[in-house]
């Protein structure tokens, strides 16, 4: 749950620049009145953040990372200067451990 909250306070920092807004983690109480008036979010991006806290967490992951291609998409669209290049490392998968056979 502590890096679904980091991830959003992240997205949220990204859009905020993407709208030439400032942001304080401490908005994150009033989500929702921060994200209304910027124009440049992902598609229901309220709707979309806030479901994530109420999801199973495989649902919450699947959901967020579809918000950060999304915020990464807009970032290349609205300010192509910025190197996106770690957008390469949002497919990458950590391969879970096994018992080693020896």
């Amino acid at each position: 749950m502590e890096l679904l909250v980091e991830t959003a306070y992240n997205l949220l920092g990204v859009l905020a620049g993407l709208n030439r807004c400032y942001y304080s983690s401490f908005q994150f109480k009033r989500m929702r009145h921060f994200i209304t008036p910027l124009t440049i979010t992902p598609v229901d991006f309220a709707d979309r953040l806030e479901a994530v806290f109420h999801a199973d967490i495989p649902s919450a992951i699947s959901q967020i990372e579809m918000l950060v291609r999304e915020t990464v998409a807009l970032v290349e669209q609205h300010m192509p200067h910025i190197d996106t290049t770690a957008r390469q490392r949002l497919e990458w998968r950590q391969v879970a451990w096994g018992p080693l056979n020896i």
